[in-house]
């Protein structure tokens, strides 16, 4: 069943709220599943919406289009994360925690205006 896009944003954003309480709770000392890490965008449900969107109209948005590379680096910096605090080395890990809150604090920003955005196209097509 395919995934309308407001959904896929809500669903998105869900995520992107927990994965910030994960990596705040991974730097805290809180044990974390490593089911619990960011998938890589492909491999999320909302990655296998945004890469069939991405070739529609939607694609062409700039705020869609922007959501990509700062997922990428959302990643990358959790997952630093991730092995500094498994090796024990908090401290280390703190940079990459920042960088995490401010990368999910952006991907729900630029959510939030999609969101606008779309409900708007859809209020002028009615």
């Amino acid at each position: 069943m395919p995934i309308d896009a407001l959904e896929a944003i809500r669903m998105a954003r869900s995520s992107f709220l927990k994965c910030r309480s994960y990596a705040q709770g991974l730097v805290a000392g809180i044990e974390i599943d490593a089911c619990k890490s960011p998938q890589a965008m492909r491999e999320s449900i909302f990655g296998h919406w945004h890469d069939a969107a991405a070739r529609g109209p939607l694609g062409r948005l700039t705020t869609f289009q922007a959501l990509e590379p700062v997922y990428l680096t959302l990643t990358d910096h959790y997952t630093a994360l991730h092995h500094l605090v498994r090796a024990g080395r908090q401290e280390q890990a703190q940079p990459h925690l920042e960088a995490v809150v401010d990368h999910c604090q952006r991907l729900l920003e630029l959510l939030d205006l999609l969101e606008r955005e779309l409900q708007q196209v859809m209020q002028s097509q009615q």
